[in-house]
């Protein structure tokens, strides 16, 4: 064999090729492996942050939609309390005037409420002022003359009245 300082050159060279392959092989595996972790870690927070803005956005979308029912069942809840009364109150001299007038109010609740697209009431045959046959088939009114007003805004923003 040659010279003994080939020998250790060569063996030298191999051990350090080898530990230097090792090493090398080792920081790949090791940034890998943390490459995929920090992939996996910032894939959990942008999911949990997106769910906290998402829960945020359907929590304020569920008030605001709350507050809306809760204000048109006020006014629902009023407007039916009123015709109530009203209809309790009439005589034989206000009712012709009684139709008439729950219509306005119906009409002006309308006005009053931009986002509304329609409102209505509807009585059972004979209960409002027992003139139903009166008023069968005409504007507000079933075949019976039932009272059924529906007020909605037509294509151009105008109130119309339908049955």
């Amino acid at each position: 064999m040659k010279s003994i300082k080939l020998k250790i050159s060569v063996f030298t060279g191999i051990a350090t090729l080898a530990a230097v392959s090792a090493m090398t092989a080792f920081s790949l595996y090791s940034s890998t492996e943390l490459q995929a972790q920090s992939n996996q870690r910032n894939q959990t927070l942008l999911l949990e942050m997106f769910n906290s803005g998402l829960q945020a956005e359907l929590s304020a979308a569920a008030e605001t939609i709350a507050s809306e029912l809760s204000d048109s069942f006020l006014q629902t809840s009023l407007m039916a309390e009123s015709f109530s009364r009203q209809q309790r109150a009439s005589d034989t001299d206000s009712r012709d005037t009684l139709r008439a007038n729950i219509n306005l109010q119906l009409q002006g609740l309308l006005e009053t409420n931009p986002k509304a697209l329609g409102v209505y009431t509807a009585w059972e045959p004979g209960m409002l002022d027992g003139l139903d046959s009166l008023y069968a088939n005409q504007n507000g009114h079933d075949a019976t003359g039932r009272f059924i007003p529906y007020w909605n805004r037509d294509n151009h923003g105008r109130f119309q009245l339908e049955h």
